[in-house]
């Protein structure tokens, strides 16, 4: 500081006996030059990011720092984004999240839980009605769709539980809500039923047989009956072939279980039962069975004199799968034995035919001997 001062004070005398103005200039040069370098350093505007403040304090002319701070966030900053694509975002992830709900009811009764259900359901009724109030219509059906498919879930999920307890036989008493609910799944969210553990999807199986046979839906009964259905939900052939036959023996007895029924209206009945079957390609040990049924209830002899082949058939087969349930029933037995009255008519016919045959050609070989 003295030093300086030293330095300043000649210059300060000279301007005494200099001319007028000389000394000014030269002192206001000098002076501007130091306050230029040492007192007025620029300054960073506050909103400068630290990345500009860096660069700055390096020595970085302005125009590279620009285009450095440009590189530095260039691949950070997120692009502007219109109303549409924001909405669209919002919805996808309530899909992608039904989605990873989906995956996880193969892990049913653990998960999902009802908490998480009740979660998404309210996430997804929260963006459908914003999604009403933006006038977004194809996001409004794409979430009415969502929300469907967790309203199965839930019911599904409730009354499974009821029905299916953790040991024992299924509750009889909640089979109605139980078929109810994963028939509505089955029809308005696919998804959700074949999400669910094939071992539920048995038992569901299971149940809508029963009561699509009590109701003679036998269109429905045959389709899951169908080898395609029956092969995506049992493991192995025998499992198919098991159920299969099963299922076939609870028809037929539903058919044959009133032992005062008339037997042409248990013809006509198990006629198109069995039909209806042949239509939906049911497994190979039904479908081997089914055409012996149709035979017997139109009672035709398919190009044969007679029923003999037919009735020995049922007879021989009285004890094994699928054929027993008949033989074993009193309906069952007042249709073979029609089967066999009539088959005592065609047997006579049959050897009217014959004898009057014979009577022809031995006609003809008299009267060529006469000749």
């Amino acid at each position: 500081m003295q030093q300086w001062m030293e330095v300043e004070k000649p210059a300060h005398r000279l301007s005494t006996t200099s001319a007028p103005g000389a000394s000014t200039v030269s002192g206001e040069v000098r002076n501007g030059g130091g306050d230029a370098q040492s007192q007025a350093p620029e300054k960073i505007p506050d909103d400068e990011d630290e990345d500009e403040k860096e660069a700055l304090l390096l020595g970085i002319p302005a125009a590279d720092r620009k285009r450095r701070k440009m590189e530095l966030i260039g691949p950070r900053a997120k692009s502007k984004r219109s109303k549409d694509e924001i909405l669209n975002d919002e919805a996808d992830k309530c899909a992608k999240d039904l989605s990873e709900m989906l995956d996880k009811l193969v892990q049913w009764p653990l998960k999902p839980t009802g908490y998480d259900v009740g979660r998404l359901d309210r996430s997804i009724s929260a963006c459908l009605r914003k999604m009403k109030e933006a006038s977004s219509f194809d996001n409004v059906a794409k979430l009415e769709k969502l929300k469907i498919q967790v309203d199965c879930i839930r019911d599904c999920m409730a009354h499974g539980a009821k029905y299916l307890p953790a040991k024992g036989l299924p509750n009889k008493k909640h089979l109605e809500n139980f078929y109810s609910s994963f028939r509505k799944a089955e029809t308005e969210a696919p998804p959700v039923l074949l999400s669910f553990p094939t071992v539920v999807q048995q038992h569901y199986l299971e149940a809508s047989v029963t009561k699509d046979i009590d109701e003679k839906k036998w269109d429905r009964v045959a389709a899951h009956i169908s080898k395609e259905k029956l092969e995506k939900i049992y493991p192995d052939a025998e499992a198919i072939d098991k159920q299969a036959v099963g299922m076939m023996e609870q028809v037929l007895a539903s058919i044959m279980g009133t032992s005062d029924a008339d037997v042409d209206a248990i013809r006509v009945i198990l006629k198109e039962a069995c039909e209806s079957m042949l239509l939906q390609k049911p497994a190979d040990v039904v479908a081997s069975q089914i055409p012996l049924l149709v035979q017997l209830a139109d009672m035709n002899p398919q190009g044969q004199a007679t029923l003999d082949g037919m009735i020995n058939a049922f007879h021989d087969q009285a004890e094994k799968p699928i054929m027993r349930v008949v033989m074993s029933s009193d309906a069952g037995r007042k249709l073979v034995q029609a089967a066999e009255d009539q088959n005592v008519r065609m047997q006579e016919k049959a050897s009217k035919l014959t004898t009057l045959v014979a009577l022809k050609e031995f006609s003809m070989i008299m009267g060529r001997g006469v000749t």
